[in-house]
């Protein structure tokens, strides 16, 4: 197993904590009359502790998206504001996605012990693949002690489902990866879940991960510093302007090709409210001030389809991402996908993507504990 080491780090004349890890040893250039011009001393009451727990299976893009939007605010002041620890689930490493270690500060079970005296003010969590076997005892039980404390939650990835396991996201709003919405829908039922880069219900805070984590560093950073370094830090990261949280982290494949039509997209979104429905097509476009000959004129002239095919085929495309992602079996997959039997279902997955559901499974669980990189 390669190792990726994660052990550098800054240190703070006001704390003894160690500051944010980072990559590499770069050292700021000052010299730019804009980007690095060094700030005022640092304000005390400024200064956040961050601590970020990565669970094995985590994207390192989605951790670089945590870690080096840090590292630049801090590197952009006169002493870094953001003092970052880094934990793990089982002991001081986790495995990413790619199959490198990363060497991490502490694990979750002596963090835990520290926490009367050394609450944090934000609390990351950074996960991804396989997420609902990181579920334990344990976890739930930081999680709660955190939340009680008033703690900043941010579920990064495919955390979310941490924070439903541990019961914090009842009745409340979330976003999660998008390869993990469809089960995580089916799961959490009296969870919210919404198609944006980043969502926070008080202080739960949510992003799918990938590069959707700058956009959430980069609000931390500017709710903590302010919007001027979190502009200077996006410049340093030649990301362009932050994008705004309701931005939708995917699109409808047909969005992707046809001019965007507002009476198109509303009743593509209909449609996504409306996937585990088993009523009528004309019920669920009912809610439409047009009629039934515009509405398929629309789609004819847009997509080559009729409003019912395309209704169908979201509805299939839901169901081949359930029996990916989740170990929901056939028939349940069937039903949550609006499906009137599971003969129904058989046939319509078989028209369309050429192979039976069963067919879909196994090779999904074959992938999954097979991976090119383990082997």
């Amino acid at each position: 197993m390669r190792t990726l080491s994660a052990k550098a780090r800054q240190s703070t004349a006001s704390t003894p904590a160690k500051a944010i890890p980072c990559s590499t040893d770069m050292k700021c250039d000052r010299s730019h009359p804009k980007t690095f011009e060094p700030a005022v001393s640092v304000v005390k009451d400024l200064q956040k502790t961050i601590a970020v727990m990565v669970v094995d299976g985590f994207s390192l893009a989605t951790l670089a998206g945590i870690l080096e939007p840090i590292r630049i605010a801090n590197q952009l002041c006169d002493e870094a504001r953001l003092v970052c620890t880094t934990i793990g689930l089982a002991g001081k490493a986790a495995v990413c996605s790619a199959g490198l270690e990363i060497d991490l500060d502490d694990c979750l079970d002596a963090y835990a012990r520290k926490l009367s005296f050394e609450t944090p003010d934000v609390f990351v969590i950074c996960s991804g693949e396989r997420v609902e076997k990181q579920c334990s005892l344990s976890l739930r039980s930081l999680l709660s002690r955190l939340n009680r404390k008033g703690v900043e939650l941010h579920a990064v990835g495919t955390a979310s489902w941490l924070l439903a396991d541990a019961g914090l996201l009842e009745g409340r709003e979330c976003t999660i990866h998008w390869t993990k919405a469809a089960s995580f829908a089916e799961k959490y039922r009296d969870v919210r879940i919404q198609n944006r880069i980043l969502l926070n219900d008080g202080k739960l805070f949510s992003s799918p991960g990938e590069l959707a984590t700058f956009d959430l560093c980069l609000s931390l950073i500017a709710r903590i510093l302010g919007d001027d370094r979190a502009e200077l830090v996006s410049e340093y990261l030649v990301k362009g302007l932050v994008r705004h949280p309701e931005t939708r982290q995917y699109r409808p494949h047909a969005l992707r090709h046809a001019a965007l039509d507002e009476n198109l997209s509303s009743i593509i979104d209909l449609m996504e409210d409306n996937l585990s429905s088993a009523r009528p097509m004309k019920d669920i476009l009912g809610k439409l001030k047009l009629s039934r000959r515009q509405i398929e004129r629309i789609f004819r002239n847009k997509l080559g389809s009729t409003p019912y095919q395309y209704y169908r085929r979201m509805r299939l495309e839901r169901s081949r991402d359930l029996l990916r992602s989740s170990d929901m079996s056939i028939l349940d997959i069937s039903i949550a996908c609006g499906f009137s039997s599971a003969s129904q279902f058989n046939k319509s997955f078989r028209d369309v993507f050429s192979c039976r559901p069963s067919d879909m499974k196994g090779l999904s669980r074959s992938l999954q504990d097979h991976r090119i990189w383990r082997s």
